[in-house]
């Protein structure tokens, strides 16, 4: 009986994970910031959708906890959804849309990838396709902002004027660094072909245009030098263990005498057995890259020592998430 509702709890949360994307799509919940509204209304003030169809949605997220239906048939927020999917809120994620539904598309070819030994959603970002390289990069950056805010939570700053941020993607962890810390100078290597979105998405970001972006190899370098503090969020778990070494070995050389590497990403514990989210990232992971893995936290430390830093300082961040903040040894 508990397997038979474990196999149903999944597969039902999976119906509220892809009504929550149409509503993110759609921006259905940015006009109920004002109040409740009903289907119709909410479809004038979206313009351009089936009031009817849209009903089910919005009862179809009342029933995950995303919506309450109030009288007369009017949807209004939940205290989550108020602070997470109205746009303009600080820990606003609807852009995160289009990143997720690239990613639960890829976990589709999951028993491919194990079928055919490679990843059958394969994601480049020095040769794909430059639109969806674009729309990863955007969907990404809510998480970016939130890596930026680990840091200022656990990184003292006062010794920190110069930051360099390993492909920094979208740019939004530099930015939020900067927001709090404005005398830092900062710069963001990313690889020739992403280089040019990475300026063109800080150009959309306050005090982004005060980031150098750098076109350049963040494994095999060369990079830099005499940063303070070097950042690695999401991008040593896309690869092997050689180049792993090799990326650390990079970074090094970019930090100053005293500087520290702080690395953001999904850890699993040492004996594998979560956390949930960071296996969930492995699952994305093996669709996605050739090596890429959701690495052991005793892995990091090993090739952290192994290429020249001290025993690393860890932070866990929730969501499947860690940091490790390491000095020079």
């Amino acid at each position: 009986m508990t397997e038979t509702r474990l196999v149903e709890n999944l597969v039902t949360s999976a119906y509220g994970a892809f009504a929550l994307l149409a509503g993110m799509e759609l921006d259905v919940f940015s006009p109920l910031a004002d109040g409740p509204l009903t289907a119709e209304d909410l479809a004038a003030s979206l313009g351009g959708v089936d009031a009817g169809r849209l009903h089910r949605l919005c009862r179809t997220l009342a029933g995950y906890g995303l919506l309450t239906l109030e009288g007369g048939g009017r949807f209004a927020l939940s205290p989550e959804a108020a602070k997470t999917l109205v746009k303009g809120e600080p820990a606003y994620r609807g852009a995160a849309a289009a990143a997720y539904a690239e990613g639960w598309r890829a976990c589709l070819e999951t028993s491919a990838s194990i079928r055919s030994h490679a990843p059958a959603a394969l994601l480049s970002f020095s040769d794909g396709d430059p639109a969806r390289t674009l729309a990863i990069l955007r969907g990404l950056a809510p998480q970016a902002v939130a890596g930026g805010r680990a840091l200022l939570k656990h990184v003292d700053f006062s010794h920190v004027h110069r930051l360099l941020d390993i492909a920094g993607g979208s740019g939004a962890l530099t930015t939020t660094v900067l927001q709090a810390h404005p005398q830092i100078a900062a710069s963001i290597v990313e690889l020739p072909d992403v280089a040019p979105h990475t300026r063109a998405l800080l150009d959309e970001q306050p005090g982004g245009v005060e980031v150098t972006v750098i076109a350049g190899d963040a494994i095999a370098g060369p990079l830099p030098g005499g940063f303070d503090l070097a950042v690695m969020r999401c991008f040593l778990q896309l690869f092997g263990p050689e180049q792993i070494l090799a990326a650390l070995r990079t970074a090094r050389t970019a930090l100053a005498p005293h500087g520290q590497l702080a690395i953001i990403g999904y850890c699993l514990t040492d004996d594998e057995a979560g956390p949930a989210l960071a296996l969930g990232a492995d699952l994305l992971f093996l669709n996605y890259y050739e090596a890429g893995t959701a690495y052991r936290l005793a892995d990091y430390r090993a090739w952290l020592k192994q290429t020249g830093y001290g025993e690393p300082r860890l932070a866990l961040l929730g969501g499947g998430m860690s940091l490790l903040i390491a000095k020079l040894a």
